[in-house]
């Protein structure tokens, strides 16, 4: 009786740990593939906008931390997701802030990116593509 409930207790843990993930990218994305408008429809963020240019530089508006700089898609050591870090800069150029933690979704263009304001815990706020400029 015991072994039994070992047979269904793993793959219930396997499915707790694993099931409920969204799907991620495999392979690290191009910048042209990323690049375009990306939108935010959550009650939490409604009309947040962030762009992600060609030549590297991003604006992210109606945000807590809105503001412009670089940005570049880097591979997360620990989960092993992709993620949007963008480098926020002053007027002249000089990092003020650098933000980690906008990770992909999707297994292939267009990606969602998923951002958060404050308690991870409360969940991500999904930025949808709503075009592309690196095409």
């Amino acid at each position: 009786m015991q072994r039994e409930s070992h047979r269904l207790l793993i793959p219930s843990m396997l499915f707790m740990l694993f099931g409920c993930d969204p799907k991620r990218p495999s392979q690290k994305p191009s910048t042209s593939e990323m690049a375009g408008q990306y939108l935010s429809s959550d009650g939490r963020a409604k009309g947040a906008l962030l762009v992600l240019n060609n030549d590297g530089t991003f604006k992210l508006a109606n945000w807590p931390r809105s503001g412009t700089g670089h940005w570049e898609i880097e591979k997360q050591d620990l989960s092993g997701f992709y993620e949007i870090v963008l480098e926020y800069t002053d007027q002249k150029g000089n990092i003020t802030f650098t933000s980690h933690g906008q990770y992909l979704r999707g297994e292939r263009v267009p990606y969602t990116i998923e951002m958060y304001i404050g308690d991870p815990d409360e969940g991500a706020i999904l930025f949808e593509s709503i075009s592309s400029v690196g095409k």
